[in-house]
């Protein structure tokens, strides 16, 4: 008779702690990642970086308006470009590999993938072996009419390079990652600078 009221109360504690659980919306908040609202990104560069306006040249040879968001730290250069295409289509997979055709451009291809984000996402993540025998870890994404370059010049095998690379995460106007619900994690919310 115990056990069978022991076995009541502990179901009934799960019954009423479960919904309640599953009804709080995990968030993680992150203020230490450098994260721009209105671009629309958020990535971990080893320090501050600068941000200035760039011509970004399309396939068609027109010039189009970028932002660009940059760190230069003795040899290594981090930087993320991003391009406004609001006439474009909101994923376009010409715009994506002209993209990254210019990174192909700067040295010997070691490594080029597609890469499918979540879904709304397409892009490429490309590993270059650089001229001066540096390493250049890059990538492309294209959501919503935007067009993101990253770039992380570095020496073969350094640890901010990489982490430069893989932080890359798109996020809204509010800086909310924009796969929650995508996937099975939290959801992040980035501080915006």
């Amino acid at each position: 008779m115990r056990k069978s009221v022991l076995a009541c109360f502990a179901a009934a504690l799960l019954c009423s702690v479960v919904p309640v659980a599953a009804a709080q919306e995990q968030v993680f908040k992150d203020s230490q990642t450098y994260a721009s609202c209105q671009d629309r990104f958020a990535v971990i560069f080893p320090s501050k970086p600068s941000m200035r306006d760039v011509p970004y040249v399309m396939r068609s040879g027109r010039s189009a308006a970028a932002r660009q968001h940059y760190l230069e730290r003795g040899a290594d250069r981090f930087s993320v470009t991003v391009v406004v295409l609001a006439n474009a289509p909101a994923v376009d997979e010409e715009i994506i590999n002209h993209a990254a055709d210019i990174l192909r451009k700067k040295g010997e291809v070691r490594a080029d993938y597609p890469v499918g984000y979540i879904a709304g996402v397409r892009g490429r993540q490309l590993l270059i072996a650089e001229p001066n025998g540096r390493q250049l870890r890059g990538s492309v994404y294209m959501h919503d009419h935007r067009i993101y370059v990253t770039e992380a010049s570095t020496a073969v095998g350094d640890f901010p390079g990489l982490q430069f690379d893989q932080s890359i995460t798109i996020i809204d106007a509010q800086g909310v990652d924009i796969d929650r619900g995508q996937t099975n994690t939290p959801q992040r919310v980035f501080t915006c600078r």
